[in-house]
């Protein structure tokens, strides 16, 4: 594992891969101020939850 130095932080992101507000933090909040911090900050992602998903035919359900 890779520690970051003294001047950057370590962002640690608990998420759930199927959930909507999951991405849309991911894309919307983080992804940007990481390409402005990259240099000074690493992140950490940990997949978190209990969603699962489930193939029937053509389609894909969550639950």
């Amino acid at each position: 594992m890779h520690y970051p130095s003294p001047e950057s932080i370590h962002v640690a992101v608990y998420y759930e891969a199927l959930c909507s507000d999951s991405v849309y933090f991911i894309t919307r909040q983080l992804y940007p101020n990481y390409q402005l911090f990259k240099d000074h900050m690493t992140v950490e992602f940990i997949p978190y939850g209990k969603a699962i998903g489930i193939k029937r035919r053509t389609e894909w359900l969550q639950s």
